[in-house]
């Protein structure tokens, strides 16, 4: 995908929203100026927190993502991964992130990768529609996918709900 195409998706959304760069820069956690250098890098490398306290600041978020941090975003592609059955050695093979990089990345108790790199990761994983942008009022809460001999199961649950997920015993 590149990181020009997700500032350019970004970028898009926010025109959706009634949004300018300029607000969005002002409304997030970050300097104006550094945000705004984002927009017009031609192939932009922000860290992942970055692009994601963006994401937020425009009243975005991924979708199957249970919030706007990097944990939760390494932690889903580690899920994906294993959806796959892939091992580390194998995302390394398809997407050319070091193996240690990699093994870093998923056991970082506080991650915070360059976009390129979660780029490569996600082009590897085919995992394209897992990280389209969606409101942060989207009735969709985030979804989980659990994975098991006898298949894999994946569960929506709506953001309105007080009730809690039920258990799912292996």
């Amino acid at each position: 995908m590149a990181t020009r195409r997700w500032v350019g998706e970004l970028e898009a959304w926010m025109r959706r929203a009634g949004g300018s760069r300029e607000d969005v820069a002002r409304n997030s956690k970050h300097s104006t100026a550094h945000v705004l250098e984002m927009f017009e890098a031609p192939e932009p490398n922000p860290s992942l927190r970055l692009y994601l306290d963006v994401l937020a600041a425009a009243g975005a978020r991924f979708p199957g993502i249970r919030d706007n941090t990097p944990k939760a975003v390494i932690e889903r592609l580690a899920e994906l991964r294993d959806q796959r059955g892939l091992k580390n050695s194998d995302l390394h093979r398809i997407s050319g992130v070091p193996r240690q990089t990699i093994s870093t990345l998923f056991n970082d108790t506080d991650p915070n990768p360059g976009l390129a790199m979660v780029d490569k990761l996600v082009e590897a994983l085919e995992a394209h529609k897992e990280f389209g942008i969606v409101s942060v009022s989207d009735a969709r809460s985030y979804f989980r996918t659990f994975v098991g001999g006898a298949g894999s199961v994946t569960t929506e649950a709506p953001s309105g709900s007080t009730r809690p997920p039920p258990s799912i015993h292996v």
